[in-house]
């Protein structure tokens, strides 16, 4: 997805080339899947979860999943149960309704997922996010230098979507070391 994707993924992996902002892990073997077209329109569950299914078959990884919605679809719990199965974790995004009640956020909800919220400038939990049970881990999500995608310049973003990656990269260094320890055991 366009405006989004190209955030989320410049937060995980923009390279260290005298422009712009340097990722989490700026020398990242970055594979992305849509989950989204470049209008935000959201695609089928299906598609999100074919995404999810090849990263997992590519091989060992991270996949990180900015993204979300407050039902649970099977396609896409499935994926992740088969991406867990073969050594990736999965890291999801709470989501951001905690002004709403903390309602639950799927695939953030769904087992095995490493599930992050966003935390503000103070190491305080973020405003707008979700604060459920599943929430394993937070990290900064307010005013994160992303990249954008349609004028090639850099602006701050506020979210879980963005807090997300963070861990996602900074998982990623460990992964490919031991992954059969994410494998063997349970995240909840």
């Amino acid at each position: 997805g366009g405006v989004h994707g190209t955030a989320v993924a410049s937060v995980i992996g923009a390279p260290v080339n005298g422009i712009g902002l340097v990722g989490i892990y700026p020398s990242v073997t970055l594979r992305t899947y849509d989950a989204s077209l470049g209008d935000g329109t959201r695609l089928p569950s299906s598609d999100i979860a074919a995404g999810i299914e090849a990263a997992a078959h590519a091989g060992r990884s991270v996949i990180n999943l900015s993204l979300g919605s407050n039902q649970p679809d099977p396609a896409i719990t499935n994926a992740i149960d088969d991406a867990v199965r073969l050594g990736s974790l999965v890291v999801a995004a709470s989501g951001n309704s905690g002004q709403e009640g903390n309602p639950l956020s799927y695939p953030a909800a769904d087992p095995h997922v490493l599930t992050v919220a966003a935390t503000d400038r103070n190491d305080q939990p973020a405003s707008f996010s979700s604060q459920s049970q599943y929430v394993d881990i937070a990290a900064p999500g307010v005013d994160i230098t992303v990249a954008t995608a349609l004028d090639n310049s850099y602006a701050p973003e506020s979210g879980t979507s963005f807090a997300s990656p963070i861990v996602a990269a900074k998982s990623s260094a460990t992964v490919g070391s031991s992954t059969s320890a994410f494998r063997s055991r349970r995240l909840r």
